[in-house]
């Protein structure tokens, strides 16, 4: 599975999302990872 790590500080993440008080001002870790729904986990079941 491909997926993307990063560290940035929290205040160029403040436009995208809400950061709780706790790690504004900080260096954060961000982890991309594929986005799976479960109805699309059943579909490909159903054509497998």
């Amino acid at each position: 599975m491909d997926f993307v790590r990063v560290i940035k500080h929290s205040n160029d993440l403040e436009k995208f999302i809400d950061i709780p008080e706790g790690l504004k001002n900080r260096k954060v870790e961000i982890i991309i990872l594929p986005y799976t729904d479960q109805e699309d986990i059943e579909q490909g079941k159903k054509r497998a």
